[in-house]
């Protein structure tokens, strides 16, 4: 029986290990596509955290390829410089390394093809389709027969110079929707030509790309096992597990060059399939493991490797030693914790800190152009020295007042440092705002959860004197006479000036989730930022549910998404609207709250006032902070900090990073 542990031999190359980090897009590029500090830093720390195999994120063989900002590239040799430097970096850590080849197709967007001028920037497709096709709309022109020739070229070209970049192997991207899995999809080949065949895009680009590397790089292909169209079809119905299965896999076998199958699933061509390859908090994990395993079982030869929330090294063992899967291949995963092989090697399970899938990173990289992680606060500051916690000269008595995530992250580096930490919980246990999140009724969202028990695990580790169940007051402050007080209490519902919020029906919604009451009837969710997923939980209670923002729409529907303990934009927010939709959720946009009555809410849109019949009212209006203890304690205590919500209800990746950063300069 393998082990994920055991070595694998793989073409021409041996993997120590079966742990790969898997090629995630995150912006760490310059603006033009060139290898910069912070994205070398970040591939190198990865690759020193005991991975067999790191597969540097999508990188653009042609000026098209470009779906976002700071889109790494090369598909010039001046690219090759900066290349051979990070596939240098990874592999003096021990790992292979790999690049990944990507070509955009009709996925490209026109805004960041920085390299075209802006009237000539254009989109390609294997043929013309309906608008859906792409969340940048329709392609600006299909293909002729001598152009997919040359990106074919274009393809061979990076490959190239992946190799001269001494690379150990290239992976080409055939998954979510970019071009070869274009010319594979019966919903986007609509062709008359010989590139009809759905077989000899790939084909050809594999065996040309198989003469550009030798027989001495190793070639592995990405693909996807769905396209995750969700019904009702369109005319142009995508493609599910079975076409992986009966088409794609032989496909790639019949060449004979492919060393190893990396299978995904989802496109981002439709907002649906977009939430299934980014592995949203609602969904299972290891929910990508059924499509390895059936490859496996149908063609025992080949190679393959998985990903899809892998988050426990418990389940990366089980997959290869039941023989799902060669490969564990890990993504975000490797972001909230670089050391999750060489822990899960060690035994040491407790210590991985696990993604939560919350979003925060994809969210980042759209409308901030770099990933940052929620739960890792170092990603893409390695380069900056955030890793680094330097000890203390003089230790402090610090003492933290509030448990929750920003708290508890100052009270682990702090006592990493030296410093003596003692945390007051007025709570009976820690966690905050994530307490609650993460446990929803009817509505998966567990996964939260990690973050919590991975603090908590690392303060009893290292000794961090805890009170739960105590809120500081100035007794407290007088007894432990404490250097340094950390004001972490976190935020509390905003409770809107709407008369009627005082009667007996009407609650927050955070005491819907604290209390879990089992409701009957109909049930009225106020607000604009916190209300969804307590509507869906109410709705999948058999209650009749009416969400009412005083927002417009919007795109993503975001007058009701944006809850502040995490936010994420398609995995979360596409997902969320789909599930109340199938749940019978009604939703009501720009409207304007009069008042709540015993009978319902009054509330007036587009000049007309009705009366929406509630038996329960809750309050999503979003928070405010709480920070009274500072005001209090200044001249008090000689060093006073402010972290989290207590400063501004945000996030938790927000939290998580105030935590860190205070404690690493007290």
């Amino acid at each position: 029986m393998p082990k994920v542990g055991d070595p694998l031999q793989i073409g021409p190359m041996l993997a120590k290990n079966r742990f790969a980090h898997r090629p995630m897009y995150d912006g760490a590029a310059d603006p033009m596509g060139y290898v910069v500090p912070r994205m070398l830093e970040a591939y190198r720390r990865i690759a020193a955290g005991g991975y067999a195999l790191v597969t540097v994120q999508a990188t653009a063989i042609h000026p098209t390829a470009y779906i976002g900002r700071n889109h790494s590239a090369i598909f010039d040799d001046s690219y090759i410089s900066g290349q051979w430097e990070l596939a240098d970096a990874i592999k003096r850590e021990g790992a292979l390394a790999g690049l990944q080849l990507f070509g955009a197709g009709s996925l490209s967007n026109p805004a960041h093809q920085i390299h075209i001028p802006p009237d000539k920037r254009w989109v390609p497709a294997p043929s013309d389709t309906p608008a859906d096709w792409s969340y940048h709309g329709k392609p600006t022109r299909t293909l002729t027969e001598d152009e997919v020739s040359e990106f074919i070229g274009c393809y061979a070209s990076g490959a190239r110079r992946a190799r001269v970049a001494e690379y150990d192997y290239v992976m080409l991207h055939a998954t979510h929707g970019s071009l070869p899995m274009q010319f594979m999809s019966p919903r986007w080949n609509l062709r008359t030509d010989k590139w009809a065949d759905r077989k000899l895009f790939i084909q050809t680009t594999i065996k040309e790309i198989r003469k550009a590397i030798g027989p001495k790089v190793a070639l592995s292909v990405n693909v996807s096992a769905t396209e995750a169209q969700r019904p009702p079809e369109t005319a142009y119905p995508g493609y599910d597990q079975q076409y992986l299965y009966d088409f794609i896999v032989p496909t790639l076998l019949e060449t004979g060059e492919v060393d190893w199958i990396d299978i995904t699933a989802g496109s981002i061509a439709h907002y649906w399939g977009h939430s299934v390859l980014l592995g949203s908090l609602y969904w299972d994990q290891g929910y990508m493991i059924k499509y390895a395993r059936e490859v496996k079982r149908l063609y025992p030869q080949a190679i393959v490797g998985v990903p899809g929330k892998i988050m426990d090294p418990r389940m990366a063992e089980r997959i290869v030693e039941e023989g799902w899967a060669d490969i564990v291949g890990l993504g975000r995963p490797s972001w909230a914790d670089p050391d999750y092989p060489k822990k899960a090697l060690a035994g040491r399970y407790e210590d991985v800190r696990q993604c939560n899938s919350c979003g925060w990173c994809y969210a980042r990289v759209y409308f901030s152009s770099l990933c940052t992680c929620a739960v890792n606060p170092v990603f893409h500051r390695e380069h900056q020295g955030w890793e680094y916690l330097p000890p203390v000269q003089k230790p402090k008595r610090i003492l933290v007042a509030g448990g929750g995530v920003a708290g508890m992250e100052f009270a682990r580096v702090a006592q990493a440092r030296g410093h003596d930490v003692v945390l007051y919980e007025k709570k009976d246990r820690v966690g905050g705002q994530t307490n609650i999140a993460s446990d929803i009724p009817y509505v998966d969202t567990m996964d939260l959860d990690h973050t919590v028990t991975w603090q908590r695990t690392q303060l009893e580790k290292l000794g961090v004197e805890i009170h739960l169940g105590t809120e500081v007051t100035m007794e407290t402050l007088e007894r432990e006479a404490p250097d340094v007080l950390v004001v972490a209490t976190g935020s509390v519902p905003v409770i809107p000036d709407i008369p009627g919020v005082d009667l007996p029906q009407v609650m927050t919604v955070d005491r819907y989730l604290e209390e879990k009451p089992e409701l009957e009837g109909t049930a009225v969710v106020l607000g604009s930022w916190e209300p969804a997923e307590t509507a869906l939980s109410l709705a999948r209670q058999e209650v009749q549910t009416t969400v009412v923002s005083d927002q417009p729409e919007g795109v993503f529907g975001k007058g009701i998404m944006g809850a502040r303990y995490f936010w994420s934009l398609y995995d979360r927010r596409h997902h969320l609207l789909l599930d109340m939709a199938d749940d019978g959720v009604k939703i009501i946009y720009d409207a304007h709250i009069d008042r709540i009555t015993p009978e319902g809410v009054e509330v007036t849109r587009e000049g007309r006032t009705e009366v929406l019949p509630a038996d329960t009212v809750i309050l999503g209006w979003g928070r405010r902070s709480v920070s009274e203890l500072a005001q209090q304690c200044q001249g008090i205590v000689p060093e006073i900090y402010i972290l989290g919500d207590a400063v501004k209800p945000a996030n938790q990746g927000a939290a998580v990073e105030d935590g860190y950063r205070w404690a690493r300069r007290v």
